[in-house]
């Protein structure tokens, strides 16, 4: 993010009202975390103060998004749990309840999806594999873009009761690659092509 740009985090609550703004119920000096692993879902916590900033309470599957003033994203998925509600301090109007908001990447739409029985490959890319994997599960919001330098696996056995997630991790792993699930976009690269720019 560059300096000056604000954090701007939405969240449709499927009410029929879309994405709201919720950047300014954040609490200052809470969680707010954005924690991403090597080929595992992301995940994104932060405490919300929805009563000051008269919004409602963030629902359960909400859709949330996190980015800045320039449109780069960096979380795309939804509430995983209901929010906890916890007491937060006294204001004019009373006590005060902070919600404490845990949201999953979107790749938790793919993890509730049950895999086919019996999917093993033998000497194909793993970009041949992660496409008959996801597509299989018939999910038409979340759509591939895939480097075709992934490489070539001799053997995957597909695990059904793991879920989407572990497995694609499993092959990513196998396959020296890295995937990432960003606003219904799959991508997955060499992992030697990923460059983290880093400033102290």
């Amino acid at each position: 993010r560059k300096k000056g740009e604000r954090l701007k985090l939405t969240i449709d609550n499927l009410d029929g009202n879309g994405a709201v703004d919720y950047s300014s119920g954040i609490v200052s000096g809470r969680t707010f975390r954005l924690t991403r692993k090597l080929n595992a879902p992301s995940l994104l916590a932060v405490a919300l103060l929805p009563a000051e900033a008269s919004l409602p309470i963030p629902a359960r599957n909400g859709r949330v998004v996190l980015g800045d003033d320039s449109g780069n994203l960096f979380f795309t998925g939804y509430v995983a749990t209901e929010p906890a509600m916890v007491l937060a301090g006294e204001g004019t109007s009373g006590q005060m309840y902070a919600a404490e908001l845990n949201a999953v990447s979107d790749e938790v739409l793919l993890d509730r999806l049950a895999l086919a029985q019996g999917l093993s490959t033998y000497g194909q890319s793993a970009e041949q594999i992660l496409l008959s994997l996801t597509g299989g599960l018939g999910l038409s919001t979340i759509t591939a873009n895939l480097s075709s330098a992934l490489a070539t696996v001799g053997q995957f056995i597909a695990d059904a009761g793991a879920g989407w997630s572990a497995n694609t991790a499993e092959l990513m792993a196998s396959a020296c690659g890295a995937y990432r699930v960003v606003n219904g976009v799959l991508s997955a690269t060499p992992v030697g092509t990923v460059t983290h720019t880093l400033s102290e």
